[in-house]
């Protein structure tokens, strides 16, 4: 995929290269256990655009996300 500009409504895969890891809580893990390999890289797919998506349709400010937004660790 990489170097490789595949469209998915208007979304440019090719950009989307950082990796970020998520946490999930347990009944979503049981749902996600239930999913085939295909499914799986499916939904990752999904949320890997929709993040970006977002990122970049609202201007995202990493800093100021982190100074204003209700990060829980």
């Amino acid at each position: 995929m990489h170097g490789e500009a595949i469209q998915e409504e208007g979304v440019d895969k090719d950009k989307l290269t950082v990796n970020y890891t998520l946490r999930i809580t347990p009944p979503l893990k049981q749902h996600l256990d239930g999913l085939t390999e295909a499914q799986r890289v499916q939904i990752n797919e999904h949320l890997r655009i929709e993040m970006a998506r977002k990122i970049h349709s609202f201007n995202f400010n990493p800093k100021l996300y982190i100074e204003e937004g209700d990060i829980t660790t």
